[in-house]
């Protein structure tokens, strides 16, 4: 057990030592300062916990991979369905085109004919 009552006199310079080293582990048992020494429980469990952290880890960053993806996947139908309304939108733009196209064509020919028919009704008053 620790002696809070007594704490160890240590120099200024050890004190990081010393802290890391007047170490108290799960099962009570003091390690000596300056000594390298860890408690019974933290050598017998080093690989336990070791192997906790990692599965932990492996846990979390698979979760996080799968939400990654989850989210990826709903980016990537989205942009199909922004991809989609765009060809419809060309499709339908393309179709007005052809329609004004052919408005176009159709107002050229009127005004050609109306233009054609004011010609010959002057022609008609000048003859007269």
């Amino acid at each position: 057990m620790v002696d809070n009552d007594n704490p160890p006199d240590l120099s200024h310079s050890q004190d990081a030592t010393a802290c890391s080293n007047t170490v108290v582990g799960y099962d009570e048992k003091t390690v000596v300062p300056g000594s390298t020494a860890v408690s019974e429980y933290d050598a017998d469990n080093s690989d336990a916990r070791i192997d906790d952290v990692s599965s932990h880890t492996t846990r979390r960053i698979y979760s996080e991979t799968k939400e990654v993806q989850k989210r990826d996947d709903m980016l990537y139908e989205k942009l199909d369905d922004v991809k989609r309304m765009i060809a419809s939108i060309i499709s339908t733009l393309s179709m007005i085109d052809d329609r004004l196209q052919a408005m176009h064509t159709e107002i050229d020919d009127r005004l050609e004919a109306m233009h054609t028919e004011i010609l010959d009704a002057q022609q008609k008053q000048d003859d007269n």
